[in-house]
């Protein structure tokens, strides 16, 4: 279902087979005179397949700093661990992952759990809304006031799953290209 039918309480499909109630969804309109000005808050766009497996199954838009889970034995063999939650920033160097040039303004939808938790997005397994530090900067006070009156276990969400940033996403990347293998494998 895009996600611009969700509503609060509609219940949607996690990792590991559960359905888990929406607490809150939110959109936020970027202006394009606001996007044309700061590159960093375009959207980047993953095209069909480009994760691999034929993920997404087509194309995929998200904000920069959106997470994506990735699982290979690449990345068990670099972390330790066989999934990761990348930014999507981070995964430009990847073919068929580009940074848009929007000719309008960019709706950004944000969705909200109990806990952390990944769903699918294009069928590709995205992050949903995390309540850590830098969504509290970025949600207007009022609005976190009232979540966390509403929902008071949102203050104290832990991650879905370790997330990579920095030098060992990039050289994630380039040994997955060296070695011919997609990022993410079923």
């Amino acid at each position: 279902m895009p996600i611009e039918e969700i509503s609060a309480n509609d219940m949607v499909w996690t990792l590991g087979d559960a359905f888990r109630p929406v607490r809150w969804i939110s959109s936020r309109i970027v202006p394009k005179r606001l996007l044309e000005q700061n590159e960093k808050l375009r959207p980047i766009i993953f095209g069909a397949g480009s994760l691999g497996h034929g993920l997404p199954a087509s194309e995929l838009s998200v904000s920069p700093q959106h997470r994506m889970l990735v699982r290979s034995k690449t990345v068990e063999h670099a972390f330790g661990v066989d999934e990761v939650l990348i930014a999507a920033s981070r995964l430009l160097a990847l073919p068929n992952v580009r940074r848009a040039t929007p000719a309008e303004p960019v709706e950004y939808f944000h969705i909200l759990f109990d806990h952390h938790e990944i769903i699918k997005a294009n069928g590709a397994l995205s992050e949903s809304m995390h309540t850590g530090a830098e969504t509290r900067k970025a949600i207007p006070p009022a609005q976190w006031n009232e979540l966390i009156t509403l929902f008071p276990d949102l203050a104290e969400q832990s991650i879905a799953r370790q997330v990579k940033s920095g030098k060992s996403v990039e050289h994630l990347l380039q040994r997955l290209q060296k070695n011919g293998r997609d990022l993410y494998v079923t």
